[in-house]
């Protein structure tokens, strides 16, 4: 069995992909397409990756998955791979980490970063 290490950040994120042609399987289907194609069935992809920017989970999901809903299978697949005690830092945009993943990320012990939207804050530059 190999060694585990543990994995100090995370940064995770998903993308759909849409189809064309024939669209066999449970994973095809209709959902909001990044690209703005919703003419187009979608397959959607989750990666995390650690600092160095390899990836330590990826996963293909079908294109309606809510991104909201990701994350704790993510972490459980995470650490069964890596050290169980681990908790990495986890990165993601505000679309995953909401209120509610936040919450249980703290529950489980997880420090995490999230972006901020844009909308919800202002600046003011003093020259």
């Amino acid at each position: 069995m190999a060694a585990r290490t543990p994995t100090a950040v995370v940064f995770y994120d998903l993308t759909t992909v849409h189809c064309h042609g024939l669209q066999n399987g449970s994973l095809v289907c209709f959902g909001r397409s990044k690209q703005k194609r919703s003419d187009c069935p979608l397959i959607s992809m989750a990666l995390a990756i650690n600092r160095a920017g390899f990836p330590c989970y990826c996963e293909i999901l079908p294109g309606n998955v809510a991104e909201s809903k990701t994350l704790q299978q993510m972490l459980t697949q995470l650490r069964a791979r890596h050290d169980e005690a681990a908790r990495p830092t986890v990165v993601m945009h505000a679309g995953i980490g909401t209120e509610a993943n936040l919450q249980q990320l703290a529950a489980q012990g997880y420090p995490w970063v999230r972006q901020l939207h844009y909308t919800k804050f202002s600046c003011t530059f003093v020259s």
